[in-house]
């Protein structure tokens, strides 16, 4: 979410749950879960919370069964600065256009790709067009570790992962091909 366009509806997603933090560009701690009406029908939620029942103010009525909608899966009170900070972040998000992120990250991780042809690096992810992704995991054919790469790189302001024998870079939509030269000049 919040990279690749995505229909829940023309895509018949019944259940889609999402962490607020990465592609969102939201505060960690928030995220999303979507229930299609089909969902709903089928789920119970499993945990009673102050939100989740019509009257939320009879503490007495244990009784009472859930409430309509998605707030059947409210267990208490949600985190309101978090949730502020998803709702500025859906709004740059839609402003921007997930369509238009998804293109500029897919040009960067294609420039990250041609800027490696030339250096130790091997493209472990798949490039074949129906199967790229926003994310580039490299490996370096020197025996550099990917532990090893991530340190030196972070020494640098350049946050990538360790992921295996392979270094995981994931860029954002506030990245920019400069981003990109100073990461390729600043691998070893």
């Amino acid at each position: 979410m919040g990279v690749i366009p995505t229909s829940v509806e023309a895509e018949l997603i019944d259940v889609a749950a999402a962490a607020g933090h990465k592609w969102l560009l939201t505060p960690e701690g928030v995220g999303l879960l979507y229930l299609s009406d089909r969902a709903r029908e089928r789920l119970e939620p499993t945990l009673v919370g102050w939100r989740s029942v019509p009257d939320p103010e009879d503490y007495g009525d244990f009784k009472q069964g859930w409430n309509r909608g998605a707030l059947a899966w409210e267990t208490g009170t949600g985190p309101s600065a978090l949730i502020h900070g998803l709702e500025a972040s859906l709004r740059l998000l839609v402003e921007t256009g997930v369509g238009r992120i998804a293109n500029h990250l897919e040009q960067l991780t294609d420039y990250l790709c041609e800027r490696l042809q030339s250096r130790d690096y091997q493209i472990v992810s798949s490039r074949h067009t129906s199967e790229k992704s926003q994310i580039l995991c490299i490996r370096n054919q020197a025996g550099i570790s990917s532990m090893a790469l991530y340190a030196h790189l972070k020494t640098r302001n350049i946050i990538t992962a360790p992921r295996g024998d392979r270094l995981r870079v994931a860029p954002h939509l506030y990245n920019t091909f400069e981003d990109i030269d100073e990461l390729v000049k600043a691998l070893p």
